[in-house]
C-alpha cells in the first residue's frame, strides 16, 4: 500500500475546464519511463499515457478537470514504472472546493 506523494485540488465553476501540471524528475542519471493511469471520476483526464524522463531532467504531466457536475469529485493518477515494477509515484486528486459561479 502506497501513500500519496501529494494532493492536488482543482477549484472551478460548473462547465469550466482547468489544467494543472505534475512535475516529475529523475534524481539519478538514469532514464525512467512511466505508464500513466487515471482512476476515479471521469472528469479528470490527461493527454498522455507514457512519460520518459531523461536523467536529472524534469517533465511536466498535464492533468485536466472538466467540471460536468457541481458535486465533489475524486481521482487518482498512478505512475507505473514501465515495463517492470508497479507504482513508484502516486498522486491523489481531490476536488472538494468546486463552486458554481
Amino acid at each position: 500500500n502506497y501513500l500519496p506523494k501529494s494532493t492536488i485540488e482543482f477549484e472551478c465553476g460548473l462547465h469550466e475546464k482547468i489544467q494543472k501540471d505534475i512535475v516529475l524528475n529523475s534524481s539519478t542519471g538514469k532514464m525512467i519511463i512511466y505508464s500513466i493511469k487515471l482512476f476515479g471520476d471521469s472528469n479528470f483526464g490527461t493527454t498522455i499515457d507514457l512519460v520518459k524522463i531523461e536523467g536529472k531532467e524534469n517533465v511536466s504531466v498535464p492533468v485536466t478537470f472538466n467540471a460536468q457536475t457541481s458535486l465533489p469529485a475524486d481521482g487518482k493518477i498512478l505512475f507505473q514504472n514501465h515495463p517492470r515494477r508497479y507504482v513508484l509515484v502516486q498522486y491523489y486528486f481531490h476536488d472538494h472546493l468546486l463552486r458554481i459561479k
